[in-house]
């Protein structure tokens, strides 16, 4: 989902107070907040990880634009594909409701891209995985919460690996350690690693990491059970 959509979907009451306060501590420390969480976004996103061998992956959708999948979201899937001779996941979790004006969800989108991708190489998997379409949330931190609650619904562990953009890397990885996952990570390739465009995604990231981390500290701190209800 884009970042305007994400902040549009959380400016409630308690969303606005959480964002002011994000702010205002980005004000105080003269920009330090921010430019420390987008040092860590890049870092996170320039490392190289191991092959996973967690057998749940969590497909990260990405908004569509007139029910058209963006390429940044194409490469999330196809690092998937490149790696399923190696890994064999048992189960991919598409995940992404719908969003602005379009009538599919990203999550569907995603999973006939996969299977179209995959006619055309079958050789690439020896047992295919089975396929969950997570396409209720808004955001990333609901796509989280809602596969939680699938996994245990199903008794199945909490060890997930990851599949995103490496810029959205860190934050899905907090939001998702805070809510009791064990993670791996399979990173996508960048559209463009060094551009205008993957700078303004990094401080926005930052920014949003900035604001969520401000409102699980004032939730923890203040004990505001609805709240707390919102990020665990």
């Amino acid at each position: 989902m884009s970042t305007q959509g994400r902040i549009k979907e959380n400016m409630d009451r308690d969303g606005i107070l959480m964002l002011s306060l994000s702010v205002l501590w980005i004000l105080l420390s003269c920009g330090l907040a921010l430019l420390w969480h987008g040092v860590l976004v890049y870092r996170v996103a320039r490392q190289v990880y191991p092959e996973p061998k967690y057998s749940i992956w969590l497909i990260f959708g990405l908004q569509l634009e007139q029910n058209t999948m963006a390429l940044e979201y194409q490469h999330r899937i196809d690092a998937v594909i490149a790696t399923l001779p190696f890994s064999q996941p048992e189960i991919l979790i598409f995940q992404g409701g719908l969003t602005g004006s379009n009538t599919v969800t990203e999550a569907r989108i995603g999973k006939d891209y996969f299977n179209a991708m995959l006619a055309k190489e079958p050789h690439l998997v020896v047992t295919r995985p089975d396929i969950i379409l997570e396409d209720c949330s808004k955001n990333s931190l609901e796509n989280l919460r809602n596969t939680r609650e699938y996994l245990r619904s199903k008794d199945l562990p909490l060890k997930v690996v990851l599949v995103t953009s490496g810029y959205h890397l860190r934050r899905c990885r907090l939001m998702a350690e805070n809510l009791g996952f064990q993670t791996e990570f399979l990173v996508a390739k960048s559209v463009s690693p060094f551009s205008i465009n993957s700078l303004n995604k990094i401080i926005l990231e930052a920014f949003l990491i900035n604001w969520y981390q401000a409102g699980r500290f004032i939730s923890l701190l203040f004990r505001n059970q609805r709240m707390l209800n919102r990020i665990r």
